[in-house]
């Protein structure tokens, strides 16, 4: 289930956000980097636009957004591919 875009969960749902780094553990990719490629060339097409941004400073000032996913989404894919093996090309690395 997608987000509508410009739309947040509830205050509730964000202690359960998950990053790229753990988006790659629960889904058996080597990396945060494997994760956000997957994410990146629609081999994860439902994952595309994640549940929501969240916005800091970096180093020298710099704004950085970082994406965040629904860990009950992540876990669901998770299921559903031990469920139903997928095609080689679309197999976590």
């Amino acid at each position: 289930m997608a987000r509508k875009r410009g739309v947040l969960p509830s205050a509730g749902v964000a202690a359960d956000l998950v990053g790229a780094e753990e988006a790659a553990r629960i889904l058996g990719y080597a990396d945060a980097s494997a994760f956000n490629n997957a994410v990146a060339d629609e081999v994860l097409a439902e994952h595309k636009e994640p549940d929501r941004f969240e916005h800091r400073q970096g180093s020298g000032g710099r704004p950085l957004q970082r994406r965040r996913w629904l860990r009950t989404r992540v876990e669901a894919l998770a299921a559903r591919r031990s469920a139903h093996e997928l095609p080689a090309g679309q197999r976590p690395h």
